[in-house]
């Protein structure tokens, strides 16, 4: 569970601050961006499912949002 709690956090945030070039703080900052980076891992999270792992640690990643 914890590495797909890391795997989840990585994706995230390394593809959003990667491709918009921004830090993670400016992705705190911004209401549009944080709201990229939870899709970002609602999908991560689904395929995930799709692998037949359920992620309850969802909900912690989403508050730190």
């Amino acid at each position: 569970m914890e590495i797909w709690k890391k795997y989840l956090f990585i994706a995230a945030y390394g593809l959003i601050t990667a491709s918009l070039g921004k830090t993670l703080g400016e992705v705190y900052e911004d209401e549009q961006i944080r709201q990229m980076t939870l899709e970002v891992i609602r999908e991560s999270a689904r395929v995930g499912r799709k692998e037949g792992i359920e992620i309850p640690v969802i909900k912690k990643l989403y508050a730190m949002l």
